[in-house]
């Protein structure tokens, strides 16, 4: 065979042998089929709600103090009720509501200064002179909570359990004493939402402390038999943004007085709370 015919033949083979190695196609996989791969369970959001409703001895205090004068109050009729998730407590609301009529002044010993009392009353536009249906208009401060926020603890009966009292005198023979059945668990919490007052609406925001009562060691669904909660810091209420004015017992301003706000009377009431409530039947 002549040399040129051999390499033909030669390279017709290599060609043949080198399509014969090429990779095969790729099988698709089989598709999926039963048994499925079982799925997480969901997990449940936690809520236990129970209403409270404020009883006494719910009460309020105030301060309005500058440079030159320090002026106190308290306020003493309090009511409302409270939806508290006692395993959720971010998801509590209710409002609270301040009787304006039974606001009290105190003078530097402490006790109750009627002319200070009618005084302040005049500049909320409840003076004795105001007619009845005005002075229902602004007689309740209110204030509903919208959000609750940094909480220390998501539930109340996993909050900071406090340390159980001393023993009274007439605790037991020999003055020994059983372990109390019961448990307080204290939580903190930022509560905000709008504050009603004189007629005028604003945001608000209290820094509170909730305690929370048990009558046995408090557990996961139990129902406190009382939750207190009292403020942090004080709450500072704007005089400004309530239109709250040196006035007459008729409700009129007095431009006179104008210049004490700031000087003899503070731009802004410090307020404190201390709230009582039993759980609704």
């Amino acid at each position: 065979m002549p040399p040129a015919a051999l390499r033909s033949v030669v390279l017709a083979i290599l060609l043949t042998t080198a399509c014969s190695r090429s990779d095969p196609e790729p099988v698709p996989p089989p598709a999926p089929s039963e048994p499925w791969p079982a799925r997480p369970p969901a997990t449940a959001q936690r809520s236990q709600q129970v209403r409270f409703s404020i009883t006494r001895p719910s009460s309020g205090s105030f301060e309005l103090k500058t440079r030159k004068a320090r002026h106190a109050g308290s306020l003493r009729v309090v009511r409302g009720d409270l939806d508290i998730d006692l395993l959720n407590l971010e998801a509590t609301r209710g409002q609270v509501e301040i009787d304006l009529t039974g606001l009290r002044m105190q003078d530097d010993e402490g006790a109750d200064d009627r002319q200070a009392s009618s005084r302040a009353q005049n500049w909320l536009e409840l003076g004795a002179s105001r007619p009845p249906a005005a002075r229902e208009r602004f007689r309740w401060a209110r204030f509903v909570i919208e959000s609750v926020t940094d909480l220390s603890a998501e539930a109340a009966h996993e909050g900071r359990r406090e340390k159980p009292k001393a023993p009274g005198p007439d605790a037991g023979a020999g003055g020994a004493s059983a372990a109390p059945s019961g448990e307080i668990r204290t939580v903190d919490l930022t509560v905000k939402g709008k504050l009603r007052l004189h007629g005028y609406e604003v945001v608000q925001v209290a820094a509170l402390r909730a305690a929370f009562h048990y009558a046995a060691p408090a557990t996961a669904g139990a129902v406190p038999t009382r939750v207190v909660l009292t403020t942090r810091r004080t709450i500072p209420v704007s005089l400004t943004a309530h239109d709250i004015r040196p006035r007459d017992a008729l409700g009129t301003v007095i431009a006179s007085e104008m210049q004490l706000i700031g000087t003899e009377v503070a731009r802004e009431a410090r307020v404190s709370v201390l709230l009582e409530a039993t759980p609704r039947d």
